[in-house]
């Protein structure tokens, strides 16, 4: 409270955080063990504004997510209308910033944001039988030595993210993109692999799983997205981090 006041006498803005709502997202400001209530917490007791983001219950919505520093999407189950998905793409070619937590299987509209930004989300479970917190090997425990981007990373031990999924670049190697940079930030070990059905735990080439190791999260720095030129008054570049999990941000764990 006091930093808080230091900064609004001084004239400068808390940083606001916005979390998108309408699509049974992770609720931020429930305690329940599905919502992210702490977490949110923890963003306010750093002095972040925290404000949920209904894009079509809102008139005013579009204009708080573009003075907000990030958007956070938690776990969305249901898809975007069409006009939410525009101000999205629209946010993020403009330099926008996004976290993004996504479970398996997740709504398309979601997918299809991300494709544009040249990362593909994979069909399927990740199953991991050398890292994972017991009894469950579809909850892939994360070291410190399968975390590859320090800049967000540097102080995590083992983390596990509870029925996951991961992810693929779009970027047609050996040749780079111009405008779309992926970097991964955590892999799951090299006995692992994406399962069509993870109630079986033995891998299936038949049943479509891919052999691991796979990745839990990407990050994203951009001008424009795949096969696009910058956009005209873009300011910055755009940041998109995802996550193939939403529990690990739960009140429940």
């Amino acid at each position: 409270d006091f930093t808080g006041a230091l900064l609004r006498v001084t004239g400068k803005e808390l940083k606001k955080i916005g979390f998108l709502a309408g699509h049974d997202e992770r609720d931020p400001i429930s305690f329940i063990e599905t919502g992210v209530g702490e977490a949110t917490r923890g963003l306010q007791r750093d002095n972040y504004d925290v404000q949920a983001l209904n894009l079509t219950a809102d008139p005013a919505a579009p204009n708080k997510l573009n003075s907000a520093a990030v958007l956070i999407i938690p776990g969305p189950k249901k898809d975007l209308l069409e006009p939410e998905k525009k101000i999205l793409e629209d946010y993020l070619r403009q330099g926008g910033k996004l976290l993004i937590l996504l479970d398996p299987n997740p709504p398309s509209s979601f997918v299809d944001i991300l494709k544009k930004w040249a990362v593909d989300v994979l069909p399927g479970t990740v199953v991991d039988q050398i890292s994972f917190a017991v009894p469950d090997v579809t909850a892939p425990a994360v070291q410190r030595s399968q975390y590859l981007f320090d800049r967000i990373t540097a102080s995590l031990d083992t983390t596990f993210f509870p029925a996951a999924t991961s992810f693929k670049s779009l970027i047609k190697e050996p040749k780079p993109s111009d405008t779309v940079k992926l970097s991964p930030v955590a892999v799951s070990s090299p006995r692992s692999w994406m399962s069509q059905d993870p109630q079986k735990p033995d891998f299936d080439l038949k049943r479509g799983d891919l052999q691991g190791p796979v990745v839990l999260g990407v990050a994203v720095e951009g001008s424009a997205p795949l096969g696009e030129t910058k956009a005209p008054g873009a300011q910055s570049r755009t940041r998109i981090i995802a996550i193939g999990d939403s529990d690990f941000a739960t009140n429940q764990y």
